[in-house]
């Protein structure tokens, strides 16, 4: 017993039990992070000018025992860190900081996402543009009632006229009184960044349901990034492009997301009789095809949310098609969203 303690002392690996987990830059064979650079999903990139924090919260990373066997797909990273010798993928949702080396995942789990959005903040400007708040006529906030309906907080982003509105949700509430607000305005290479407030007053009682939102209605095209701070945690929300006139929105995935064989369709629609068909396509041929009945059943907006099975597909990247028919057969698409495969040719 005291040979073994002596040797677990002067770091010897010999037996299992005595060793640790080397940190993630180690792992990589870097010792700084001092050219560090992060790009997001939509390719947005900024440099981080001091590197210190960022190499504090690599070497308090936990390795995942058997992380290699979630087999992540690196390509839905919601961030990408790299510096001249390495490579880094940040899923957000998990906290899982990934560095793969000749096939093999090294998992580790971490806090990177205040991090990254202070870095991506540090380099934002005041916005140029005007704007205003609130919607630019009655249709909007009416279509800004419907499309707030939704359990977790999200944006849209509304090309109307010749102006940019973008639509807050704040999500499901169980409080009467809330109130969402903007607490300030930066623009950086991302575009403006948005940072909003959630209240509720005191004393307020509690209600089924209220789904609150904002609007901010800019004078040109824009492009707008919603975040709320919880506890001194900051977190971007996801913002979903619309066209005037635009009648199916999804909200589940997200454009550009990687689909496995099984995926579910979330989101809003505003079609004759309910009815509503999709198609996921990988550019050779249909992948899967469903008739979906919204909601409400009437030419009002309504939600759906479908499960499908997809064939397998012969190309790494597709479609997502909604689409309506008239009365006698003609079809009209009325939205088209990019998406990624895995297991393509």
């Amino acid at each position: 017993m005291k040979k073994w303690a002596v040797l677990c002392l002067a770091g010897f690996l010999l037996i299992t039990g005595c060793s640790r987990s080397k940190d993630i830059m180690a792992v990589a064979n870097i010792t700084s992070l001092d050219d560090l650079t992060i790009t997001d999903r939509e390719g947005h990139q900024v440099t981080v000018q001091d590197t210190s924090d960022f190499e504090d919260a690599f070497k308090d990373a936990v390795a995942k025992k058997d992380g290699d066997q979630l087999r992540l797909a690196l390509l839905d990273a919601d961030y990408r860190l790299e510096t001249s010798a390495a490579t880094f993928y940040y899923f957000e949702t998990d906290g899982y900081l990934v560095y793969q080396e000749g096939g093999k995942q090294h998992v580790y789990q971490g806090q990177l996402t205040a991090l990254i959005a202070g870095a991506f903040a540090s380099q934002a400007q005041d916005p140029s543009g005007e704007f205003t708040e609130g919607a630019p006529s009655v249709e909007v906030d009416e279509l800004a009632q419907v499309l707030a309906r939704v359990d977790t907080p999200l944006a849209y982003l509304l090309e109307y006229q010749d102006k940019t509105v973008f639509i807050f949700a704040a999500g499901k509430q169980d409080t009467a009184d809330v109130t969402v607000s903007m607490e300030r305005m930066t623009e950086s290479g991302r575009g403006v960044i948005i940072d909003f407030q959630i209240d509720i007053i005191d004393g307020s009682q509690d209600t089924d349901e209220i789904y609150p939102y904002a609007i901010l209605t800019f004078n040109e095209s824009v492009n707008a990034i919603a975040r709320t701070t919880v506890d001194g945690q900051t977190k971007e929300w996801p913002t979903i492009p619309m066209q005037e006139g635009q009648r199916a929105v999804l909200i589940h995935p997200r454009a550009g997301s990687l689909l496995t064989q099984r995926v579910t369709l979330r989101g809003k629609a505003a079609v004759p009789d309910g009815r509503l068909e999709v198609e996921i396509e990988d550019g050779h041929q249909i992948l899967a095809h469903h008739e979906i009945t919204v909601s409400t059943g009437t030419a009002q907006w309504g939600d759906f949310e479908v499960t499908l099975d997809l064939d397998m597909p012969t190309n790494l990247s597709g479609s997502i098609i909604f689409f309506t028919k008239t009365q006698d057969g003609v079809r009209q698409e009325e939205l088209v969203v990019p998406v990624l495969f895995t297991g393509g040719k």
